[in-house]
């Protein structure tokens, strides 16, 4: 074999390790789905697999250098598994799983909010910028704490949203989110936590929740 060419029979040659690969990421990912530690069942699934990868790949490298035929020489495709298994291990520490416990640790947040924590809550367009209303009435307050606190994780896909609007609620710490209605959830709003800085929006997380949908109704549609 031409170095930085592969071929099937290399490939073919090296089944034992991507065997061993296959079924450490497997196991992973079932241990990442059973461990839950995203609310996306997904998610859960690939970081499980991803983590196990790299050891899955040291122990098939074992069994294949393991063999005496084997040992002379090392093709570009392993290299190429290892690779990308370092690139996405370091995607996933580095990145994903800090990105998914923050979203995590916003939900964990909402759930038991602190209602005494809120002073004003502000309401603005979709765009997020007319404000629509601003709320300082503690009873209001007290009622979006208790609403949002069901709210449980979800994962939109493709959604259409027929009314939106971006929400602060600030006190001795601030809260932003994206609150929309869809219409294929009629008895519930979707939202996003959310951090503005001028026209950019970084999202960290989505929910869904049943008891802000009269909330919202009551004082925003």
């Amino acid at each position: 074999m031409k170095y930085g060419q592969i071929s099937f029979r290399d490939v073919r040659r090296e089944w034992r390790i991507y065997v061993v690969v296959g079924a450490a990421e497997i196991l992973g990912g079932l241990l990442g789905v059973a461990y839950g530690f995203h609310h996306f069942l997904f998610m859960n699934f690939w970081i499980g697999g991803v983590v196990a990868l790299v050891p899955g790949m040291i122990l098939g490298m074992v069994w294949h250098f393991s063999r005496t035929a084997e040992r002379k020489e090392s093709t570009a495709s392993i290299w190429l598994l290892g690779l990308i298994g370092a690139g996405l291990l370091v995607m996933a520490v580095g990145f994903m799983i800090p990105r998914l416990r923050t979203e995590m640790q916003n939900l964990a947040t909402i759930s038991q909010f602190d209602q005494a924590s809120i002073r004003r809550i502000e309401v603005f367009d979709g765009d997020g910028k007319t404000e629509v209303l601003r709320i300082t009435d503690p009873s209001i307050i007290a009622d979006f704490a208790r609403s949002i606190s069901d709210a449980i994780g979800h994962s939109p896909n493709h959604p259409q949203y027929s009314h939106s609007w971006y929400v602060r609620a600030s006190g001795s710490a601030l809260h932003e989110f994206e609150l929309h209605l869809d219409p294929e959830f009629p008895d519930s709003v979707i939202g996003y936590f959310v951090v503005k800085s001028g026209n950019s929006t970084s999202s960290y997380g989505s929910f869904k929740s049943r008891g802000l949908r009269r909330w919202v109704e009551a004082h925003l549609s």
